[in-house]
């Protein structure tokens, strides 16, 4: 019976259902999620403007530029809209939009966790981080003179990378100090989770993905490929190896390293959230979206058009697919595994009951 649910339990994951959250005539493109809020830019007809899904959708902004990038933390939203000179960062708190910069540089990538945003203010080599903590703004300095860009938010602080080509380094603010975390080696594209923050770094040949948990930097990966766009959930680390149709998604635990691809199709641009991985497997109108859930592998889109670099938070995964005209949002909601678990004792008794009385 027990094996009977497990092969019933994984077939029901593949069953769930998939929402569509927006049908209109234009495009509907980078979602992000928090829990069950959704955020997105979408095409009016004009310009980007920025909408939220919680139960319904809201669009946020309504003008005559554009509003890009949007972010997401529980009922804040984050973003960069043009005030006709230069981009502004903004946030909507679930009622009030406020604009958090007024200045004559451009401010962009903005990320949020919680109350705390970081950004980039402005370009090249005059850029610096802002951060905001839901009252103030400081300026955080990486390297002087060079460029820095914002790479995400955390509870223990914001990382981000700075410098000139090949030199750039990751840096992290824990909200006392400024803490450089690599050294001259091509560091970028870090992401941080609680104490820990990893990162892709230049080894002798190639890329290789490192980890510091607070205290100490490992190097996590010593292949012969490019191991790039990290991801971190708790000790957890995910990531890409390989680039177009030769890449597979990996991971490491905190103990041990899994291959979770290994296949013709190009597997891209992980994410991850507790147990739950997703990512987009294949190119062009061969997308998929893909859950890893700790255990088993499941296909969550199955069609003839692109589905795009999915996004996790909890049990809420979002992307962005083709429905034959234009680019929509999609969602779907894995269920607890108490309710899958309940489900598969379901089907299993049914299938019993099914059986008997065709036996009779």
């Amino acid at each position: 019976m027990s094996a009977l649910i497990l092969v019933l339990a994984a077939g029901a994951l593949a069953q769930f259902p998939v929402v569509q959250l927006t049908d209109n005539g234009y495009d509907d493109l980078d979602p992000r999620v928090s829990g069950p809020n959704v955020v997105w830019r979408g095409y009016d007809g004009n310009d980007w403007e920025i909408y939220l899904y919680d139960d319904g959708v809201t669009q946020v902004t309504e003008n005559t530029v554009d509003d890009l990038d949007p972010a997401v933390s529980g009922n804040n939203v984050v973003w960069r809209g043009y005030d006709g000179q230069d981009f502004e960062i903004f946030l909507y708190d679930g009622s009030t939009t406020t604009q958090l910069t007024n200045d004559t540089r451009d401010n962009r990538q903005p990320s949020i966790y919680g109350t705390n945003l970081a950004w980039r203010n402005g370009t090249f080599g005059t850029s610096g981080i802002s951060l905001h903590d839901g009252t103030t703004t400081v300026t955080l300095d990486g390297k002087e003179g060079c460029c820095n860009y914002v790479n995400d938010v955390g509870e223990a602080g914001v990382v981000w990378h700075s410098g000139s080509t090949p030199n750039y380094d990751v840096f992290l603010y824990d909200g006392d100090t400024t803490i450089q975390l690599s050294s001259g080696n091509w560091a970028c594209c870090a992401q941080i989770s609680g104490p820990n923050v990893t990162w892709t770094g230049n080894a002798p040949d190639d890329r290789e993905i490192y980890l510091y948990d607070g205290r100490d930097t490992v190097q996590i990966t010593n292949d012969a490929h490019d191991d790039v766009l990290p991801r971190i959930s708790g000790s957890s680390v995910v990531w890409q190896r390989g680039h177009d149709d030769q890449s597979e998604i990996l991971l490491y635990d905190g103990t041990t390293t899994t291959r979770l691809t290994d296949n013709g199709r190009a597997d891209l641009a992980p994410e991850i959230d507790g147990l739950n991985i997703v990512w987009q497997s294949g190119l062009d109108s061969a997308a998929e979206i893909f859950l890893y859930d700790g255990r088993d592998t499941i296909q969550l889109t199955d069609n003839q058009f692109e589905d795009l670099l999915p996004q996790i938070s909890g049990n809420n995964i979002v992307w962005s697919g083709w429905d034959g005209n234009d680019y929509e949002i999609f969602a779907v909601r894995i269920p607890e595994p108490s309710t899958i678990v309940l489900l598969a004792v379901c089907l299993a008794i049914a299938g019993i009951r099914w059986r008997g009385r065709s036996m009779m």
